[in-house]
């Protein structure tokens, strides 16, 4: 499925990505519309911080679950994106997380995860806002912005478009080295996904591949910063296994958090390959549906493309913490919800395209990532050890 920047599709159960829902009726009730689209928001440009800090807002740069993300300027003539927190339903202490998380990462820095520069307190914060504010440097468009804009230019003329092997090797290897670092900081990301990956650069061009009517983006510069810790969390602090828990974006979502098993470090092994797919083919490599079997549509899909099942061992885990997301007998353990219908797709492999050899050993590498029991699943360090990345 092409990723489209929509979340809200209206015709039933079609394909689409799995986030935040929202609604472009002008008049659906604020709370179905996502909050950078109200007139407060679209008309903010100024704030000021409680230490006296005044910042120019030059636009909003993206919206997530928890943020509001605005490209400003201060007094002094520097550029920042500030994130700056909506009034939800969390904890007061919510936001700290990702500070705490950000200053860790500001003491440790890698050169592929977003820095902090300073935090700070909004005097009277936007609407529907809090007056906390993460200052960070500004970034490019992220990977789905380019995809997207690069799926706007070529119009019907072609199929579709993807980046040059080399490229996704080049970034993998960045994504790579990032996570592994955060792994050593004790956090896990749980967010992986093309939104939350931005390029330093935002210059590209396109050239067709000719046998295969597919558009292949060039980047001018092909560095990447990791992005968005609003729902990141630290490793435990004994070490054991986490609490089991709803997290990461449905699209990239790790089989053991659909049967509702604790997440690990193998869990963002999961998302990170499905982003690198992405790059290929780009589109979604799973992906849910707007109705209400939508979990139980992709739970499906992803057996079938990865063509694996869960493990013996994930449902006697399954099973013995008594996760909701199964349904337990006398004679079996399986899904509380089954899929109806399945939808059609096609094994992982079928989507190397012709005459394109370098995407065998890519694929190979996916083969390794996309393991459905995540005690198998290799972790970042042995992934960066994969011949597609020595190759």
């Amino acid at each position: 499925m092409k990723r489209q920047a929509s979340t809200q599709s209206s015709e039933p159960g079609s394909k689409l990505p799995k986030s935040t829902s929202t609604s472009d009726d002008p008049a659906a009730p604020t709370e179905l519309r996502p909050l950078g689209e109200h007139p407060k928001i679209q008309n903010l440009r100024m704030m000021k911080a409680t230490n006296g800090n005044e910042y120019s807002v030059q636009r909003l740069l993206g919206e997530g679950m928890f943020g509001l993300v605005f490209q400003v300027e201060n007094q002094f003539r520097e550029q920042f994106a500030a994130k700056v927190m909506k009034q939800n339903d969390e904890p007061d202490d919510t936001w700290k997380i990702e500070l705490r998380i950000l200053e860790k990462i500001a003491e440790k820095p890698h050169d592929s995860l977003l820095k902090l520069i300073t935090a700070e307190e909004l005097d009277d914060p936007p609407f529907a806002c809090t007056q906390n504010m993460l200052l960070t440097q500004v970034l490019g468009p992220s990977l789905l912005d380019v995809i997207n804009n690069a799926t706007m230019q070529i119009g019907t003329a072609f199929r579709g478009v993807t980046f040059p092997v080399p490229t996704i090797r080049f970034v993998g290897e960045q994504m790579i080295s990032a996570m592994s670092h955060l792994e050593r900081l004790g956090v896990y990301h749980l967010d992986l996904k093309p939104e939350n990956v931005y390029f330093h650069c935002s210059d590209f061009t396109l050239s067709p591949i000719a046998s295969s009517k597919v558009m292949e983006i060039q980047m001018l510069d092909s560095l990447v910063q990791i992005g968005d810790f609003g729902c990141s969390k630290f490793h435990s602090k004994d070490g054991g296994p986490e609490m089991a828990s709803l997290v990461q974006t449905q699209n990239y979502r790790a089989p053991e958090i659909f049967m509702g098993l604790p997440h690990s470090t193998k869990t963002d092994v999961w998302s990170f390959a499905a982003v690198i797919c992405e790059m290929y083919t780009g589109q979604l490599l799973f992906y849910g549906t707007d109705s209400p079997e939508s979990e139980s549509t992709q739970f499906e899909m992803m057996q079938r493309v990865v063509t694996q099942g869960p493990t013996r061992r994930m449902w006697r885990e399954a099973e013995a913490l008594c996760s909701k997301k199964v349904a337990c007998t006398p004679r079996r353990v399986e899904m509380r919800h089954i899929c109806k219908k399945a939808e059609r797709t096609i094994p992982l492999h079928m989507n190397i395209r012709a005459h394109e050899p370098m995407a065998i050993g890519l694929f190979l590498m996916l083969d390794d990532a996309l393991i459905f029991d995540p005690v198998n699943r290799p972790s970042f360090d042995q992934l960066a050890q994969h011949a597609f990345f020595k190759s």
